[in-house]
């Protein structure tokens, strides 16, 4: 039988939560033919089978999603089917999946350390904001980490790396690796050409611990909104304090809304940055990961 490709895997922390959401009213199927279902996800109707589903979910990590569970579950191979509960007015909309996808992208994002949510930032800044098709990663695990939960795919090129390492640790790694470089190539201008026109070749090689990579297709159209946040969340900008004629450091992407107030408190014009009314605003509220209720703390004490 096709589930048993499965085998060994169901008791593993995520698929035991895509257990979970898969027995819920949400994830009602629209439809089951013999061993296939058709689902609603955020981008449409989903066909799924026992071995495969055409969500995101599967897409990026090949192991069952919760469209798979509840098919299992529905066609009695899997779990408990009177557990499961249905109600074609609990299926979210299209529409309605952007937000719940968006919250299980920072879900993921706040296991990482700050440490490695500030990386993921820069990389993110790099290919939205800066427009570039590609980021350089110099850490291999770290890397793992962003493509396993899908915010990344790999996509080597070692050309692009080596113009990211830079040529004269390009080339002591050459060195290290003795190539064998070709008679007329003798010197290190030469020898730095010869490897770039070869770099397919050899850049495995060299680049043992050096990646780059692109957005994940299923992340695309979160990637500027899981920025903001994290933009937000770490970053600083600095503002002038009217109250001391001083520069004072607030978080980025804060604005100055005036209200009118016939009372001026002491803190003046400072209670009255805010961050946009937006979703990423949104999102750190729901984490209590906003940094402004900390900085409206320091302004009181």
């Amino acid at each position: 039988m096709p589930w048993a490709l499965w085998d060994g895997i169901h008791e593993l922390p995520d698929q035991v939560k895509r257990q979970e959401s898969s027995a819920k009213a949400a994830c009602t199927p629209l439809e089951i033919n013999g061993e296939s279902g058709i689902f609603e996800g955020r981008s449409g109707h989903y066909t799924t089978t026992l071995e495969s589903c055409q969500c995101g979910d599967f897409i990026r990590r090949r192991q069952p999603c919760k469209h798979m569970y509840r098919l299992a579950a529905e066609l009695g191979v899997f779990g408990n089917k009177e557990s499961l509960h249905s109600d074609r007015n609990a299926i979210l909309s299209p529409r309605q999946f952007l937000k719940e996808t968006l919250i299980e992208y920072i879900g993921l994002l706040e296991n990482y350390t700050n440490e490695n949510q500030i990386t993921l930032k820069e990389i993110l800044c790099t290919l939205t904001f800066g427009n570039q098709p590609l980021c350089y990663i110099s850490d291999l695990n770290l890397d793992n980490d962003f493509i396993r939960d899908g915010f990344l795919v790999e996509i080597l090129d070692y050309r692009f790396i080596a113009l990211h390492y830079g040529k004269r640790n390009t080339m002591q790694r050459l060195k290290e690796c003795s190539i064998n470089f070709p008679p007329d190539c003798s010197k290190i201008t030469q020898k730095y050409a010869w490897f770039m026109d070869h770099a397919d070749d050899f850049g495995s090689y060299i680049f043992f611990n050096e990646s780059s990579a692109s957005l994940h297709p299923a992340f695309k159209s979160y990637a500027r909104d899981v920025y903001k946040y994290l933009h937000r969340k770490f970053d600083t900008e600095e503002c002038y304090n009217p109250d001391t004629s001083k520069m004072v450091s607030v978080p980025a992407g804060v604005i100055d809304c005036v209200d009118i107030n016939i009372f001026p408190t002491k803190l003046g014009p400072l209670l009255n940055r805010r961050f946009p009314n937006d979703v990423a605003t949104e999102m750190l509220d729901l984490f209590g990961t906003n940094p402004l209720g900390d900085y409206h703390h320091e302004l009181q004490k």
